[in-house]
């Protein structure tokens, strides 16, 4: 049976942290006001972290078996939750000390992002791009980090006021093991091949700049903005990796999901601005609108749907997909010359050009079958 083209668990998971990332925002922003700065901070925070779920489910519909996409749907799920129910807790202990549940939320807040951020610094780097350590004894690393990641989430939940030694010592044997994550990954990258090292290298420039800005920023200007831009550096290197060097193989999903948002984006535009310019003209001419003015943007949109497609398929490709693009212009200019050339060597040698050019095999060849003259019937003469 052929597996579901996003796995449930995946698809569950992106759609719970749309949901509990939307929901406290929409909440506090109705109780309280809105406020531009926390407002954009918040939109960037959703941002990163949707985006990371995106990326999670991706790599779970293409390899469900690679932890990787797995922890990419987690993390941002279990900062949601925390995002959530620590809403839930400040609006109770501001506005209704005893509402239901609100000691568990604020236990819940308490824990989760913490555990989330902690796989996340500490698991990818090591576990990236196929979900296994680069050598069997980097395992060792990887049990060391599940038993951090288990210690940090206990003592973050248990624990209301730990002691300054003991947090000290558990933030040294995380900044120790997420360093030891980062040179597995160097150690991944010096034993990969071309095309992986191409795959890894932005990957891994990104990693470290993670780790070096988390400790600049803490030190320097502990800003929140700055800190979700710093957990955007990891996704976004992937998703350049996919799109540009078919890391995982789902650069024609990521394709198709720019070209249809890109799309639909213009479309709104053409559709809500043909709208509000033909009703304006037409109130200035005949002192009416509305239903002429939606028939010409609906036929604007009509018209301009596949002409912009494919321009945007085009660019993106162009972009994005440039051995594809090339390999695709190539084709068309050769089937333009060959309506004209009648030299069977030359289209011989020229195929086989455009083939190695373009498919990068590591031997051609062509073979043509001979072809034999069938002889006349002869004819009786009378």
């Amino acid at each position: 049976m052929k597996p579901p083209s996003v796995p449930r668990p995946a698809a569950a998971a992106w759609l719970a942290t749309l949901v509990l990332l939307l929901a406290p925002g929409i909440f506090v922003s109705v109780g309280n006001g809105l406020d531009v700065g926390n407002v954009l901070e918040a939109l960037l925070f959703g941002a990163v972290m949707q985006g990371m779920a995106t990326l999670g489910a991706l790599i779970a519909r293409r390899e469900p078996r690679n932890p990787i996409g797995w922890i990419f749907c987690a993390v941002p799920g279990l900062v949601a939750v925390a995002v959530a129910a620590g809403t839930y807790a400040a609006w109770a202990d501001d506005h209704h000390p005893g509402a239901p549940g609100a000691g568990a939320a604020g236990w819940l807040a308490s824990w989760t992002w913490v555990a989330g951020l902690a796989a996340y610094a500490l698991l990818v780097p090591l576990l990236f791009p196929d979900g296994r350590p680069p050598a069997p004894r980097w395992r060792l690393v990887v049990c060391a980090d599940l038993v951090v990641i288990v210690w940090i989430a206990s003592f973050a939940g248990l624990s209301h006021s730990p002691p300054a030694p003991v947090v000290v010592a558990t933030a040294v044997l995380a900044a120790v093991l997420i360093a030891a994550g980062l040179a597995s990954a160097v150690v991944r990258y010096r034993r990969a091949d071309a095309t992986q090292r191409v795959q890894l290298r932005e990957c891994l420039f990104a990693a470290w700049a993670a780790f070096v800005g988390f400790f600049a920023i803490s030190v320097l200007v502990p800003y929140e903005a700055l800190y979700a831009l710093d957990y955007a550096l990891l996704p976004l290197s992937v998703g350049l990796a996919m799109l540009r060097y078919r890391l995982y193989d789902v650069d024609v999903i990521i394709r198709k999901t720019l070209v249809y948002a890109c799309l639909v984006a213009v479309l709104v535009s053409v559709y809500l601005g043909g709208v509000a310019l033909v009703g304006a003209l037409l109130r200035t001419v005949t002192g009416s609108s509305g239903t002429v003015a939606v028939t010409v943007s609906t036929l604007a949109v009509a018209g301009v749907f596949q002409p912009l497609r494919h321009r945007l398929q085009a660019g993106v490709d162009r972009r994005f997909y440039r051995s594809a693009y090339d390999a695709r212009a190539a084709a068309e200019a050769f089937t333009g010359r060959l309506r004209d050339e009648i030299d069977l060597e030359a289209l011989r040698d020229e195929l086989l050009q455009v083939v190695t050019s373009t498919v990068h095999p590591a031997h051609s060849s062509l073979w043509l079958r001979t072809a034999t003259i069938a002889e006349q019937p002869t004819v009786e003469q009378p």
